[in-house]
Formats: structure tokens, sequence, C-alpha cells
């Protein structure tokens, strides 16, 4: 059996240096910055999407208890109209509910503006639909 001496032995590299390291780092993060304000954008549109549902279902089911208490919300007005006049606050005239106001409060009061896709007007009620 013949052995080569240390100085004559071919290099066997063992790691990688440390220049392939950090560039391989700073890839990982480009790349995990750019996936991270995809996410947060996609993100975003669904918490609003959330939002606008979560105000039209508050919405219907306002408009629902005024007309049980015979309170028409739309007062010869259209779904928007009818939304307006429960975000002003609507008071029953007449019958048991006499004086009960009727009204939704959203946290900014343009945003029934994104409600009103998910609210339909059939009728003389309002309803919110899921999908």
């Amino acid at each position: 059996m013949h052995l080569t001496p240390l100085a004559t032995a071919p290099f066997v590299r063992r790691a990688f240096t440390l220049v392939e390291l950090l560039a391989t780092i700073a890839a990982i993060g480009a790349l995990s910055s750019v996936a991270i304000m995809a996410y947060s954008g996609h993100l975003r549109e669904a918490v609003i999407e959330t939002q606008d549902r979560r105000n039209a279902q508050e919405i219907a089911s306002e408009c629902q208890r005024a007309a049980a208490a015979g309170v028409d919300v739309f007062q010869d007005g259209g779904l928007e109209d009818a939304v307006l006049n429960l975000i002003d606050g609507i008071v029953a005239t007449d019958g048991p509910f006499r004086g009960r106001a009727f009204k939704v409060i959203l946290p900014t009061p343009d945003t029934y503006q994104g409600a009103l896709h998910y609210l339909e007007k059939r009728d003389a009620e309002v309803y919110y639909l899921p999908e």
C-alpha cells in the first residue's frame, strides 16, 4: 500500500466559504421579503372583505328588527338610503316599539359602501347575501 504525503495530497473541501454562506443568506432574505409583501397584501384584502361582510350582517340584522317593529327603513328610497337611515338612526313612531331607535354603528361612516355588495333589497326588507 502506497501512502501519499500530506503536502502532495489533493485538496478536499469539506465546508462552505464565508462568502458562499453570506450570498445564500442574502438570497433567502430577498426572496422572503418579496413573499412577505405579497402575503401581507392578500391578508389586507381578506381583512377588508371580512369587515365588509360583518358590516353587511349587522345592517341586515338591524333592518330585520326594524321591519319586525313596523318601521320603514327605506322611506321611499333604495338600499343605500335604507343603510344611511340606519346609520343616522331611525325611530319607531307607533306601536309597541314607539320611541325605540334602530341604529347601526360602523367603525367609520364610509365603510357601509363595501357592505352594499353583500346586501339585497327584497320587498320591504334587506337580506344578507353570503356569496
